[in-house]
């Protein structure tokens, strides 16, 4: 992840510029264009390689309106694409190219979110039908936590009953994972794809909406 200054950074209503990379609405489809320098992984060099293609993703299903997660609205999430195809095509660097099914989303807030709460467990899933689910569930420092349970198809966001939280293993730096699950067997872990001190992604198995499927988990 390149830091950049904010000459570097450039934005209009549909065009949103880092660098040499940048996001834009084309029509209903989300392009992302980039060009960084980046490790391989696995590191089968020793030696930074440039990696330069473009992401597009169109969105199957509604959104929802942008929504505060903090009683003092402070911070907000809003689920521009929570359901959409998406396709992979490189320029240059030894990756494939693929195509599959995305998501895309935004959050923002007027302070830092570690202010604002004290954890947060999110997973999203995709249903049989193409239809996603987004389990939102928030700590805050003070007052009572809250979770969002939503379901997003063709009509729209629909609101889930609450999922109950389930402990899972902690990362390698000592973070703690809870994963939602509406019934039956109990969530888990399936692959790891981030582990940092303060922040972790995977793969989950969970239920969601009477159906056994694997998701995003942060």
């Amino acid at each position: 992840m390149t830091e950049r200054g904010e000459a570097d950074l450039h934005r209009t209503a549909r065009h949103f510029q880092v660098g040499p990379s940048s996001l834009a609405w084309e029509g209903q489809s989300l392009v992302v264009t980039f060009d960084e320098m980046g490790l391989p992984r696995p590191p089968s060099q020793f030696l930074p390689e440039r990696i330069r293609g473009t992401i597009r993703l169109v969105p199957d299903c509604p959104g929802a309106a942008p929504m505060a997660l903090d009683a003092a609205g402070r911070h907000h999430w809003w689920p521009v694409a929570p359901s959409a195809r998406i396709s992979l095509t490189m320029a240059s660097g030894a990756h494939p190219n693929w195509e599959g099914h995305g998501y895309s989303d935004s959050n923002w807030g007027s302070e830092p979110l570690e202010e604002g709460f004290s954890q947060w467990h999110w997973s999203r899933v995709r249903l049989q039908n193409g239809d996603a689910a987004v389990l939102y569930d928030m700590e805050p420092w003070q007052g009572p936590g809250r979770s969002l349970a939503l379901r997003f198809g063709q009509e729209g966001p629909v609101a889930l009953d609450p999922h109950p939280l389930c402990r899972l293993p902690g990362g390698f730096w000592g973070v703690a994972r809870q994963g939602a699950c509406a019934s039956g067997a109990a969530p888990k872990i399936v692959r790891t794809f981030e582990d940092g001190p303060f922040y972790v992604r995977s793969l989950m198995e969970t239920t969601v909406c009477g159906e056994r499927v694997c998701g995003t988990h942060e």
